[in-house]
């Protein structure tokens, strides 16, 4: 099925906030000063839980974030075989948004079932990364980005498309003429 340019580059956005999360999820936290001027308040195994704390976090709104693409997808029903085949997997996608309701809505309890029912869930770590690494391939194929970088660095980028980059809505107000 071909989509609306504007709704395929919609969700082709959503995917790259969440991908943007992932990238950071095992980054580590502050710089060489501040840990060591943490190690001269809390030991090291203190330090260590808030990082891997931390590191939860991520992982959490990454998945989450991962959750909306997956809701677009749905929404928008195009066909891709290697998606179509894991979100065929439907405990898996019911898992991931209770994951994101329990995510971005309050929950009484710090560490709700519907967190735990997912991460429980056998594989959710190998399915979850085969997914995000999927809606790379369908965003890669159908928006034909290696075609698009390749006349860029054939043409360059002329004048009209750096006024239409510094002027998409979320452009920083900075790089708006």
């Amino acid at each position: 099925m071909n989509l609306p340019a504007i709704e395929l580059i919609a969700l082709h956005k959503h995917w790259c906030v969440a991908d943007a999360v992932r990238v950071v999820v095992d980054a580590p936290i502050g710089h060489k000063e501040q840990k060591a001027e943490s190690l001269k308040q809390f030991d090291t195994e203190f330090l260590m839980l808030g990082e891997r704390a931390s590191a939860v976090s991520r992982i959490s709104v990454w998945y989450a974030l991962l959750q909306v693409v997956v809701e677009g997808y749905q929404e928008l029903k195009p066909k891709f075989a290697p998606l179509d085949e894991l979100l065929s997997k439907v405990d898996y996608v019911q898992g991931l948004r209770r994951f994101r309701n329990a995510t971005f809505h309050f929950q009484e309890d710090p560490l709700s079932d519907k967190i735990l029912a997912f991460l429980d869930m056998q594989s959710s770590e190998v399915w979850i990364h085969a997914l995000n690494d999927q809606f790379g391939n369908f965003f890669l194929e159908r928006l034909h980005i290696f075609e698009k970088i390749d006349q860029v660095r054939c043409h360059g980028i002329s004048d009209r498309l750096r006024h239409m980059a510094r002027n998409l809505p979320w452009a920083p107000m900075s790089r708006r003429d």
